[in-house]
């Protein structure tokens, strides 16, 4: 025997293990299907394949991350026009509370000059 076969016997022992030994023969014989189909696969890849599958993952993390970007963007704009808006409601609302002070300030000093001319 082979590695290989050693290999499938070894899983097919552990998967039977694990299930309780209640695995059916239909689970078995797919899971040596699939095992043989990665097996064969992975004689067949060659450098060129495995750069073209490295390249393939970097294009694939490249869409995500612009995506990603795109979001982060869009979250910042909405954060900036947020922002904008408070400071413009906080601008006017301490405007609207400098000016009312000011107008009680004004009436504090003449009430203040009232006063001073009745003393004299």
């Amino acid at each position: 025997m082979n590695h290989e076969a050693y290999f499938l016997m070894f899983h097919v022992s552990s998967l039977m293990f694990h299930e309780a030994k209640s695995v059916s023969l239909f689970k078995v014989r797919f899971f040596i299907y699939k095992m043989k189909k990665n097996i064969k696969l992975k004689k067949n890849i060659t450098l060129d394949d495995l750069a073209k599958m490295v390249n393939s993952g970097f294009e694939e993390m490249n869409i995500k991350f612009s995506k990603v970007d795109k979001k982060f963007d869009l979250l910042e704009y909405e954060m900036n026009k947020r922002f904008d808006q408070l400071e413009e409601i906080i601008f006017h609302e301490y405007k609207n509370r400098i000016e009312r002070l000011e107008d009680q300030f004004k009436e504090l000093q003449a009430d203040f000059r009232q006063l001073v001319s009745f003393k004299k």
